[in-house]
Order: structure tokens, then C-alpha cells, then sequence
């Protein structure tokens, strides 16, 4: 209790904390609004303050409302200790220092809640990715579940000194500075500078994940900046007509990647393309940052980012099956998918010249959005 609380706190203070979990609610599916994904609230009663900010009790700061800046004056001191004092090897040069944080009320805790909504990764332009996959990927800040650390901490520092999944964009991808309120883990918002390391207790880091068999590896990766066009520019494009499900939009950027599809554009309604969900299902392809994302609040906008495009619109009963698409491609060519329960609105089906089938048994109704985008793109590539 001792090193995760705090070193020469009073036991009567530290009882005064609850020690009650509370579960982060976290949307399984339609999670595209930041209230479906809201982060975790200390329960009433819980000490904004510790012991470590003033000394003894009743000393320091006075009582008040603080907003985010003057928290990060008051937070508790985060307990660090050095890759020499626990053994470690030495990474990218020089010894690495990992900030363990143990209390809810670290301002570093409560920075990393903030992205797992959409509105705090807007503010900061910072967004989540969870699994041991994502350290190679040059991350600008990694957290690390306790327990893992202590089995794990010398193939963790490998895998971030070795690299090599960054990709160009990644390598380019210079953003805002992010303020922590620690200097072990300063984002000065730099590609390729080395990441802080933070360690948290077994109990912050379950309240984060959302994994349900997490690796025990959270890294944050920076929203890239908008460049390039306003319009698409690839030759094969994904539409995705009011797309909620995390996990369907994860895959469907996954194959996207896989079949040379750069540019994707999601309707209004559809799911963020940086929730952890979406980050996590498409392996590699956001963080990466190869694909062009465009979003289009309406058809007339969808019908200005595809000027020059010959727009399918899949169908139950469209004229032109996957079998014969090849030979109705000109090289420049739209897909719209709806999702299954509304399918492709009626707006949008305007918009196409041709309606595209997917010929299944009699017997079942549907495909799953991401299996019928896989389909078609197979078939486009078989060209």
C-alpha cells in the first residue's frame, strides 16, 4: 500500500480514500458519441488530495475548486523509479524511467481516462491503441499494466528500441505538445522521440482497458494532422453509410489496407475512427495512417468528394453481381455499404449509377457489413 499510495503517508489518511472499484462503461458496439463512452468518476467522498501534497494533515493547499491547470499543481507525486535501481537494460541510448502511478487522483490517470471519448481526444489529439502489436509503432507514451512490467519489462523495452512498424506517415506525423504533468512522460509532440513510460497499479490499468484478455499495453499514438485534399483521391473508395459497430469499421479499415483501398469515407452517424475498438480491430491500418479518411454530413457533400467517381450502391437486388463486377470498373470507383439492419439510405442510393449484389443461399438474409466490404474489394482486385 505503502508504494502505490504514497511513501510516509498516515494510515488514518489513507483509509479515508474509498476503496470501492467502479466499472468504466464502455459501449460494446454503438459507441460513436462521446456520452456512450464516458470515463471513469472518483466516488463521492474520495480525497482530491493526498498526504504527499502538504505533509501532514491539514497542511498545504488550501480547499477549492480546481480546474485542469491548477490540478496539475496539487496532484499527487507520482512514484518514479529508474531502469538502473530496478535492473533494466538501457533503451535508445539512455536509462529509461518509468513513472509508477497507483492513486485515481494523479492527473496523469485522469489524462489518460479523458481518451476514451471522443471529445478528449479532440481536445488533445491523442488517441489509444491497446496491445503489445502497437510498441513497435514508435508511440508517443506507453502505459503499462504492473504486473506485466515486472514479468515483461525487458522484451517491452526491446520491442520499442527495435521498431519498425512505423511507416512513413508515422515517421511525419510532428502534432501538438501534450502535457502530462510529469516530465517522465513529456509528449513534446516530435515523431520518433523516445516515450515515456508510465506503470500503472494492476487495479488503474483494469479500469482503463478495453480488452477483455488485455496484454497489459496501452500506447498513445497523435491524430494526425488533416493534409492533402478535400476530396478522394484514391482509386477505390469505401463509403460507409451510418457504420456504428466499433469492430465492423475496425475491419473494415484492416482490409481496406489489405486490398489497396485508400480512401474511406464515413456518413454522418458512423462510429470515430480513433475509438480504442475500431484502433485495436484494424491491426495496424490507423495507426499507421496510410488510408485517407473524409467524412460527409450529408449526400450533397458525399457527391462533391466523389466528382469524377463511378458510385455502386450495394444491393439485395442490384442489377450488376460481384461475379461481373470487373468488367463495369473504369479505375475510379465508389462502394457504399450500409449497415445491417437499415442498409444504404435512400439519399444515398441516389447517388449511384449502379446497384451492386452479393449472390448468397436463399436461406440467409444478410452479410455483415465488414465480410460484404471484403468481398467486393476481392473482387475489384481480381481485375
Amino acid at each position: 500500500e505503502e508504494d502505490v499510495r504514497g511513501r510516509g503517508a498516515p494510515r488514518r489518511l489513507r483509509e479515508e480514500v474509498p476503496k470501492e472499484s467502479w466499472e468504466l462503461q464502455v459501449e460494446a458496439e454503438e459507441d460513436v458519441d462521446e456520452e456512450e463512452d464516458r470515463a471513469p468518476r472518483p466516488p463521492r467522498g474520495a480525497s482530491r488530495r493526498g498526504p504527499e501534497e502538504g505533509g501532514e494533515e491539514g497542511r498545504g493547499a488550501p480547499r477549492r475548486q480546481r480546474d485542469e491547470e491548477e490540478e496539475e499543481e496539487y496532484a499527487p507525486r507520482d512514484r518514479r523509479r529508474s531502469a538502473e535501481e530496478r535492473g533494466e537494460p538501457r533503451g535508445r541510448g539512455q536509462a529509461v524511467e518509468a513513472l509508477e502511478v497507483g492513486t485515481r487522483r494523479s492527473i496523469v490517470y485522469q489524462r489518460l481516462t479523458k481518451l476514451l471519448t471522443k471529445k478528449g481526444r479532440q481536445k488533445v489529439s491523442r488517441y489509444i491503441a491497446e496491445g503489445a502489436k502497437f510498441l513497435r509503432f514508435a508511440p508517443r507514451t506507453v502505459f503499462v499494466r504492473m504486473s506485466r512490467w515486472d514479468e515483461s519489462r525487458d522484451k517491452i523495452l526491446t520491442m520499442l528500441a527495435e521498431g519498425g512498424e512505423e511507416g512513413p506517415d508515422l515517421l511525419d506525423a510532428d502534432t501538438n505538445p501534450l502535457e502530462w504533468g510529469s516530465p517522465l512522460l513529456s509528449d513534446a509532440g516530435l515523431a520518433g522521440d523516445p516515450p515515456g513510460i508510465c506503470v500503472l497499479s494492476d487495479e488503474l490499468f483494469d479500469s482503463v482497458t478495453t480488452q477483455e484478455a488485455s496484454q497489459g499495453i496501452i500506447c498513445i499514438f497523435a491524430v494526425p494532422k488533416q493534409r492533402g485534399t478535400d476530396w478522394a483521391t484514391g482509386n477505390r473508395v469505401i463509403v460507409l453509410d451510418a457504420v456504428k459497430d466499433s469492430r465492423n469499421l475496425g475491419v473494415i479499415m484492416r482490409t481496406m489496407e489489405a486490398f489497396d483501398a485508400k480512401t474511406l469515407i464515413l456518413s454522418k452517424g458512423s462510429t470515430d475512427v480513433y475509438n480504442p475498438k475500431v484502433v485495436r480491430c484494424s491491426m495496424g491500418a490507423v495507426v499507421r495512417g496510410g488510408l485517407q479518411v473524409l467524412l460527409a454530413e450529408d449526400s450533397n457533400e458525399l457527391r462533391d468528394l466523389l466528382k469524377g467517381y463511378q458510385i455502386f450502391s450495394t444491393d439485395m437486388n442490384g442489377e450488376v453481381s460481384t461475379a461481373d463486377l470487373p468488367s463495369h470498373l473504369t479505375g475510379k470507383d465508389a462502394f457504399i455499404f450500409g449497415n445491417e439492419a437499415t442498409g444504404v439510405s435512400a439519399d444515398l442510393q441516389g447517388l449511384a449509377r449502379k446497384r451492386l449484389r452479393i449472390p448468397i443461399a436463399d436461406q440467409v438474409e444478410s452479410l455483415n457489413v465488414g465480410v460484404s466490404v471484403g468481398i467486393v474489394l476481392h473482387a475489384v482486385a481480381a481485375r
